[in-house]
């Protein structure tokens, strides 16, 4: 995890966006991010934090709070030292305003600042819910809240789905079905890739956010 790459048939960079724009008044877009994970324990609030780093919740180092619901979790490594990978294995369920949510992965924890890395930024301020390592009905209640938007976009032309790489991680082969199961909903022509981070709408506002541990899709329809 050194470093990700945007790149076209063209170009590659460490440090760019490539984009595919539409003209909605040809191509109708509609689209959907579930995570389906399942929320564990109480409500939590992130009380110091810097970017992607979690020093504090609830008043308490992170890395301690984190440990007393866990146990001492221990991965390969990184290269800096004190740094242990998570895999993403833990997300947090991050709560808005609104009543919406989306998920946030921790992927690495800081042994001697006591602190907790995030796959995306986090604001002090945050309240959020941990979620345990998860079991095969994420990937179905995911797959039947697809099953749901698809009432409201029976008859799509083209499908992209972009899924979070930790999803992989966490239900290794069980991820084929996933995406065999949402690809039979509409049996429509779909690509997709494997990310560290999906941006989509929400179910719940249907607000756009970024996510982690997230299956992201768009629908396409020509006019």
């Amino acid at each position: 995890m050194d470093s990700t790459y945007v790149f076209t048939e063209n170009a590659i960079s460490d440090f760019g966006v490539s984009a595919v724009i539409f003209d909605t008044e040809k191509i109708a877009m509609n689209g959907l991010a579930v995570g389906g994970w399942k929320p564990l324990g109480s409500t939590h609030t992130v009380t110091k934090a810097e970017k992607n780093i979690i020093y504090e919740i609830d008043g308490t180092p992170a890395l301690d709070l984190f440990l007393n619901y866990f146990g001492n979790i221990k991965y390969n490594a990184p290269t800096s030292e004190g740094l242990v990978t998570i895999a993403g294995q833990y997300p947090l369920q991050l709560m808005n305003e609104d009543g919406s949510s989306y998920m946030r992965s921790l992927i690495i924890y800081d042994q001697e600042n006591r602190a907790l890395i995030a796959a995306g930024k986090i604001k002090a301020g945050t309240k959020f819910r941990f979620c345990p390592p998860p079991e095969f009905s994420v990937v179905y209640d995911t797959i039947n809240s697809f099953k749901e938007f698809a009432k409201n976009a029976p008859d799509l032309d083209a499908i992209v789905m972009v899924s979070c790489k930790g999803r992989h991680t966490s239900f290794g082969p069980i991820l084929e079905d996933e995406v065999r199961s949402i690809y039979e909903i509409w049996e429509a022509p779909m690509a997709g890739f494997l990310s560290y981070g999906e941006i989509g709408n929400t179910a719940q506002s249907g607000v756009c956010e970024f996510h982690n541990v997230t299956c992201s899709l768009v629908g396409l329809k020509e006019l």
